[in-house]
């Protein structure tokens, strides 16, 4: 929640919200209606950076380039791709 937020940044005696505490108002064994920890956003753009890349990734060797070369779905199971066999 937003108010939890700026709870912890706004006054002149409040310390903020350190990366210590980043998870300590509200954990996953206590649910917590929609106010979730700052650490669990961090997973989920975490998360979500990891499995955007791998797509970006593996659509950048399928999608043909401009000289029009392009791998086969399967390119990654390949042992050539990891160099562990004959390039083809």
């Amino acid at each position: 929640d937003i108010n939890v937020l700026g709870a912890y940044s706004a006054g002149d005696n409040v310390a903020g919200l350190r990366f210590a505490d980043s998870s300590s108002y509200c954990t996953l064994t206590r649910s917590c209606d929609s106010n979730y920890s700052v650490a669990a956003s961090w997973t989920i753009f975490l998360g979500l950076y990891v499995f955007y890349s791998c797509i970006a990734l593996f659509l950048d060797n399928v999608l043909p380039d401009a000289m029009g070369v392009r791998k086969p779905l399967w390119y990654f199971v390949q042992p050539s791709y990891w160099g562990l066999g004959r390039a083809n």
